[in-house]
């Protein structure tokens, strides 16, 4: 009995630790690269948007003091692996006084350290286990894949082989991470469970598993900024389909006056949410392959509402629009503050445009031009 109870009180100090704010001062060291910077972005957030950069000393060290209302999964990116578009975040969590770090240059990655606090040491443990397990297998078949690359031999029947066993392999460390996580309900495994709804991980996944794991988090994290996260995602992933239906929301016009989606949608024969980023290069294209086409789209009863995401200032939406010249209304969303992206589950994609009807039923998801034509004059 002392032992249950025991259990019971640690998990409850746990739980309610994460709903604490904190304070943990960030020190390290950069080995053998000469970086200058650092960015600092949660796990939920987009380092392209979101940002706090951290300086590193001439001596190769930094310090931070990071301060929370949660305790919450971070990301240190180097500045210079993200400006050329290809980065690896180091992840940790601020539950100590003081987290320390030891950074290396990409290619020894695996070399990091990072020392301090109890769920840093799970994560880390996670790690060594999952690669124990996985590591052994991927390597023997990308050295395998990359063998067949070097004789010109990536199409060979050979190789669709190790694509089906990497597939295999990839499905079977999913469902080991989600047994993981129903049967270690942390802050750790939840920040697991996000991310792989982020990167769409699950799509092979039965629902119900998923829907089962977000269950056992839910009722150990209810306050927790994860588990409305996580509601936005699963939420999306749900509805957000062919055959399924668009999901409301409200965002600014560029007077700063709340627009609700719902009210354009019943207004109109069909509808074409176009969720956009001024960086995103497919966006744009799919936006101006319509725009020659819009009047005659316009008339056969089709109407295009715009939402510019992934900036993080006012003048960035107000110089896309003035660019670009859409002969349609764009909203804004700054900073993610309607968790737009989020809930049509395309989080870290720069956009993506949903076809809808009248009644918010979504016929197309990235339509090009002629199916837009085709589906417009169908129905």
């Amino acid at each position: 009995m002392k032992n249950l109870l025991f259990i019971f009180l640690s998990l409850l100090v746990h739980s309610s630790f994460a709903n604490t704010p904190f304070t943990c001062v960030l020190q390290g060291k950069v080995v053998d690269r000469d970086s200058k910077e650092l960015i600092l972005v949660k796990l939920t957030e987009d380092e392209r948007v979101s940002k706090q950069i951290i300086q590193i000393n001439e001596d190769h060290t930094f310090s931070y003091t990071l301060k929370g209302d949660q305790i919450e999964r971070y990301k240190l990116i180097f500045q210079d692996e993200l400006a050329r578009g290809n980065w690896r975040p180091i992840s940790f969590f601020p539950d100590a006084d003081t987290v320390k770090f030891e950074l290396y240059p990409e290619e020894r990655y695996d070399e990091n350290i990072i020392i301090g606090g109890e769920i840093n040491e799970e994560t880390q443990t996670y790690k060594k286990k999952l690669m124990s397990i996985y590591e052994p297998t991927f390597n023997r078949i990308s050295n395998q894949m990359d063998s067949l690359y070097e004789i010109d031999q990536q199409n060979s029947e050979f190789a669709k082989q190790l694509k089906s066993e990497s597939d295999s392999v990839r499905i079977s460390y999913v469902y080991w991470s989600l047994d993981y996580i129903q049967n270690n309900p942390s802050l750790f495994s939840y920040s697991e469970f996000i991310e792989s709804l982020n990167y769409k991980r699950y799509r092979n996944i039965q629902a119900e598993e998923v829907l089962e794991t977000y269950d056992i988090l839910k009722e150990k994290f209810p306050d927790h900024l994860y588990t409305s996260v996580a509601q936005n995602i699963i939420g999306g992933l749900v509805q957000v389909k062919v055959g399924g239906s668009f999901v409301d929301f409200e965002a600014p016009d560029a007077e700063g006056n709340l627009v609700k989606i719902s009210e354009i949608v019943k207004n109109n024969k069909f509808t074409l949410i176009d969720l956009w980023a001024p960086w995103c290069g497919p966006c744009i294209k799919k936006a101006k392959a319509i725009k020659p086409n819009y009047q005659e789209l316009n008339k056969a009863g089709l109407t295009v509402i715009g939402v510019v995401g992934g900036i993080s200032e006012k003048t960035e939406y107000t110089e896309a629009v003035n660019k670009y010249e859409y002969p349609w209304q764009n909203l804004v969303e700054l900073n993610e503050e309607n968790k737009v992206w989020e809930k049509y589950n395309i989080k870290f994609a720069g956009g993506s445009q949903f076809l809808l009807n009248q009644k918010g039923e979504i016929l197309a998801i990235n339509p090009d031009l002629a199916e837009l034509q085709n589906i417009i004059k169908s129905l």
